[in-house]
């Protein structure tokens, strides 16, 4: 880590963090809007529905998981891609998860705890901003 830090806004929907970050998977960028920042989520998620249309799919080295969560049990593939990037951030060597994320409202995606944690990230509702330090 290299010490500096990005200021990144986001949008509040039904008092909700959401905003759009970037994945590299194979060399190849995509973009994802619509991604809930969720300091309840232990993982990163992504919609299979969604990260579909740019060809990531299921690989023999990726893993297939059960996770727990308030809505109960589903299976996602766990998949290392080479980076997600957000606001210019790069986090290289990404472990994701992919499922189908039919949990009553909009979104393609959800930053959990070991993104979070990782960047260290900081939510200030107030101003509507995340504070991200350079990993």
């Amino acid at each position: 880590m290299d010490g500096s830090q990005n200021l990144i806004n986001f949008e509040l929907r039904k008092k909700l963090p959401f905003i759009s970050i970037t994945a590299v998977h194979s060399g190849i960028e995509f973009k994802i809007d619509n991604v809930l920042v969720d300091t309840g989520s232990a993982a990163t998620l992504f919609a299979l529905d969604y990260v579909r249309q740019f060809g990531l799919n299921s690989e023999p080295e990726d893993k297939i998981r059960k996770i727990v969560g308030v809505g109960g049990n589903e299976y996602v593939i766990e998949k290392r891609i080479d980076a997600l990037i957000i606001d210019g951030v790069w986090i290289e060597d990404s472990i994701i998860q992919i499922g189908d994320m039919d949990y009553g409202f909009e979104m393609n995606g959800i930053i959990g705890g070991d993104l979070l944690m990782r960047t260290k990230m900081i939510i200030d509702y107030e101003r509507c901003v995340i504070l991200l330090k350079h990993v």
